[in-house]
């Protein structure tokens, strides 16, 4: 915002703001301190008011007529500042005396923190303005300034028995207050005026002055692009040295542009004939990489020829390949499934010895069975002619009869199961030659697949040798078709490199005809604007 404004303006802003700004925080720390002094004068006559004013109820209350204690108040509060004094009740006196006049009932928070035994100064906000307000507790002492309170309200020492409370107005001192502030601020504004008004003139005679006159020679040179005007150097201060260095700048201007003129006018001579070769060489090489381009058209299409016939027997040879990847996984499938029949063979022999010995053991169990079935018919019989034996016998054997029949039920038992056993041993032995002639079947189904699956192996090895064959023939055909193609990608490369050093020879030239005219003009343009500054 300042970066157009003058160095004397800027100068001036920054005064005139200092001025202000310590007169400001004079008025502020004047105005400060002379509103505590006044307010520390005003608690201490407030609080000696208060005292008074309690002084002289205590005289009324030993002489009698604190019945007239109201026209005491009144009289106090005709003076101007006192905007409110009075005397609160507290409950012994109360109590007592009962509870007294309108004003010396509690009113509001201030005599109840009185009636505490808090002793309150502050300032607060009333509609009259700023007010002191004092509140002394009144506290129950056998000897207070020779009266004993404890005796006449009936009281213990230390008992709060009410407060007197002052409002003292501020306002009339704080208008004082400011009218002094006012007086000194204005004699402050005129002094401290005085000193920026020297200052200015001071700064505009030994600084502003010079450097305007520096200014304007600056100007005038640059006005007339004369580097040979130099400034009178009439002290030897800042500013001397100021105008001492504009003029040796002045001076190494006149020697630089001097030596620039001369070289611009070598640069401009250089810079035609380098415009001129540039131009040459750009129109040599051009007419080369048109012929270059005639040949690579021509190999690019003997090269697509090669490339097409190379892309169809690599096709044919990936077909061959592929044809042969298959056969050779069929072969190894063929393969597989040959050793997984024999491997079945071989379980199916295990299974059928397995049901041999299976069978071998169900007819030792058939013979074990006839063994006990025959146990179990002698027993019986045996059991019936104890049972016999025991009947004749009376009533002595009628114990063993009990233990023969018993033993003949246990053997007509084990004789059921026997033949349950034996039929389930029958259905066994059916079971396991029908297994018998189910393996034997499967043994020889197997063999027939493994005879299918062997001449299948063998037709999938001659069709592998078959593919193989096609597959040396491809990879002739792709062997010759890439020596083509590697011998023309050379012959192509060849000419793109030709093609290729043309192109950059062109862009050189044409880069090079480019600089060497854009040098050429700027060598122009150096050497017209030299040219405007006056060297002589």
């Amino acid at each position: 915002m300042l970066k157009n404004v003058s160095i004397a303006k800027k100068i001036n802003l920054a005064l005139s703001s200092l001025f202000i700004l310590i007169l400001a925080i004079s008025a502020l720390s004047q105005s400060k301190q002379e509103t505590a002094l006044v307010l520390s004068i005003l608690e201490q006559q407030a609080h000696e008011q208060a005292d008074t004013y309690f002084d002289s109820l205590n005289t009324m209350m030993l002489t009698g007529s604190i019945g007239q204690r109201e026209t005491l108040r009144h009289k106090m509060l005709e003076n101007d500042n006192i905007t409110d004094i009075r005397v609160v009740r507290g409950d012994k006196v109360n109590q007592l005396y009962g509870p007294g006049l309108a004003s010396e009932r509690i009113k509001d928070d201030f005599d109840r923190r009185a009636l505490a035994g808090e002793e309150i100064t502050q300032v607060i906000s009333t509609l009259q303005g700023e007010t002191l307000l004092i509140t002394k507790p009144l506290i129950a002492s056998k000897n207070y300034r020779g009266t004993d309170c404890t005796a006449c309200h009936n009281a213990k020492e230390g008992d709060v028995l009410g407060a007197v409370r002052l409002e003292y107005s501020l306002t009339h001192f704080y208008q004082q207050v400011q009218q002094n502030i006012l007086r000194s601020t204005a004699i402050l504004a005129v002094v401290l005026l005085a000193g920026l008004l020297l200052t200015l003139f001071i700064i505009r005679k030994l600084i502003l002055k010079p450097i305007s006159e520096l200014t304007d020679s600056m100007e005038l040179a640059s006005d007339t692009q004369d580097v040979t005007t130099l400034i009178e150097v009439k002290n030897q201060d800042e500013i001397g040295r100021m105008v001492t260095a504009f003029n040796y700048m002045m001076s190494n201007f006149h020697y630089s542009l001097t030596h620039v003129l001369n070289t611009a006018e070598q640069l401009e001579d250089i810079s035609t004939k380098l415009s001129t070769a540039s131009t040459q060489t750009y129109n040599s090489a051009h007419q080369q990489k048109q012929e270059a381009a005639t040949i690579n058209a021509s190999i690019a299409i003997m090269q697509t020829q090669v490339e097409d016939i190379k892309a169809k027997a690599s096709m044919t040879t990936a077909a061959s390949t592929q044809a042969t990847l298959q056969t050779d996984k069929g072969n190894a499938l063929a393969s597989a499934t040959i050793d997984e029949i024999s491997m079945l063979t071989t379980q199916l022999d295990h299974v059928v010895d397995k049901m041999h010995q299976l069978g071998e053991q169900t007819n030792n169990v058939t013979k074990i069975l006839g063994v006990i079935n025959s146990i179990s018919e002698q027993t019986n019989l045996l059991a019936l002619n104890a049972a016999i034996e025991a009947a004749r016998a009376g009533e002595s054997g009628r114990g063993f009869a009990v233990v023969a029949e018993e033993v003949r039920a246990l053997a007509i038992k084990t004789n059921n199961s026997t033949k349950e056993i034996q039929t389930i041993v029958s259905l066994l032995i059916e079971t396991s030659n029908s297994s018998f002639a189910a393996m034997d079947t499967a043994k020889v189904t197997a063999a027939e697949g493994a005879i299918k699956v062997s001449q299948l192996a063998d037709m999938l090895n001659e069709i592998a040798r078959e593919m193989q064959a096609i597959n040396q023939l491809n990879d002739s055909v792709t062997e010759s078709s890439i020596t083509q193609q590697a011998l023309t990608t050379d012959i192509q490369r060849n000419i793109e490199t030709i093609a290729l050093h043309s192109d950059e020879t062109t862009v050189v030239a044409t880069h090079a005809s480019s600089i060497s005219q854009e040098l050429l003009n700027h060598s122009t343009e150096l050497l017209l604007k030299v040219k405007e500054f006056k060297l002589k």
